[in-house]
Formats: structure tokens, sequence, C-alpha cells
């Protein structure tokens, strides 16, 4: 019997156990309710972590505020894929995260909003909503990333040329007609 390094002779409920128990469920199990984002799309497990003794000794004892990632999102849970990750961790390698390369750097935009000291959501909004080039949505400045034309333009930076006006004077159009039809 291997000797684990913890109280339990038996590690069935331990966090490290369940972490190996979902990942054989999320890969093997159809009614299991994210197998369509692992066992649906091919990703499998090595046979020799079809042994809880094996990965344990691979993976260790999970530390506190952790789970099982994998590396490569594509790749199986294997001992050269997986690690231990914290939830900030997890989230940065999503296979639905937009990697950007700027000055040289690969980052997640979250990651580039951070470090930057942008919020996220406006990294978001320039690139999804203002259609701006990822590079100056990015490297622009907080003050300097409104655009003439909107109605941020014309509240926040005070501007008054025409095309902020105009965004303001339809807006407040539409104020109108909805409280309008909010009466009849």
């Amino acid at each position: 019997m291997t000797n684990y390094t913890r109280k339990w002779a038996n590690p069935s409920g331990t966090r490290t156990y369940n972490s190996w128990k979902g990942l054989k469920d999320r890969c093997y199990n159809p009614k299991h309710i994210s197998y369509p984002n692992y066992g649906g799309r091919g990703i499998g497990v090595c046979e020799r972590w079809s042994s809880y003794d094996n990965f344990f000794e691979d993976m260790g004892e999970r530390p506190p505020n952790t789970s099982l990632d994998r590396i490569d999102n594509n790749g199986d849970y294997e001992p050269g894929n997986c690690r231990w990750a914290s939830n900030l961790d997890q989230h940065n390698n999503k296979r639905n995260n937009v990697k950007v390369t700027y000055m040289g750097e690969t980052r997640t935009l979250s990651q580039w909003a951070t470090a930057l000291g942008i919020t996220k959501n406006a990294v978001y909004l320039r690139v999804t909503h203002y259609k701006m080039p990822t590079e100056k949505a990015i490297s622009t400045s907080r003050t300097n990333a409104w655009q003439h034309g909107t109605l941020w333009g014309y509240r926040t930076h005070k501007c008054r040329c025409e095309k902020c006006y105009a965004a303001h004077s339809e807006y407040k159009k539409r104020l109108y007609a909805a409280k309008k039809s909010r009466s009849i």
C-alpha cells in the first residue's frame, strides 16, 4: 500500500482524489455536464493516470486554493501537461481568451489591462465595440481612448464638437421617446 503524506490511509474524499476523479469523469463519462468540453473534444487521460497512486506520485498533494490545469488546453491529462494552478492562472489559460503580442510579449487582453493599469472592460470595449486595432487599444491611456461622436465624449470630456453634440441629441430624443411611450 502506498504511504500517503496525509493522515488518511484511504485517499477517497481528499481534494487531490476529487481532482483525479473529476478529470476522469470529464473525459470518460458522457453524462457529466463538462463532457462536451473534454471527452467530447477528444481530451483523454494518459494510461499511467488510470491509477490514483500514479497520479498522486506525479502531481503530489493538491495545494490549497488550486485546481488541476492543463497547460495545453488541447492536450490530454498527462504528467508533462498538468499543474496545480490558482483561479487566476486558470482564467488566463482558457481556450477562448484573446491573446495579443505587444512589444514582443504575448499575454491575454486581461493580463495586458492589468499590467498597463487599464480596466479589462475598457480594453474589451475598445477591441470589440470601438473596433480599435488591438495594439492601439492596449497602448492608449485611459483618457485618450474615447472617440468623437459618443455620448461619453459629450458628457465626460465636455467635447462640444458636432459629432459629440449629435450623439448627445440622439440620446435625449431616445430618452424622451421612451418616457413618452411609458406614460401612454
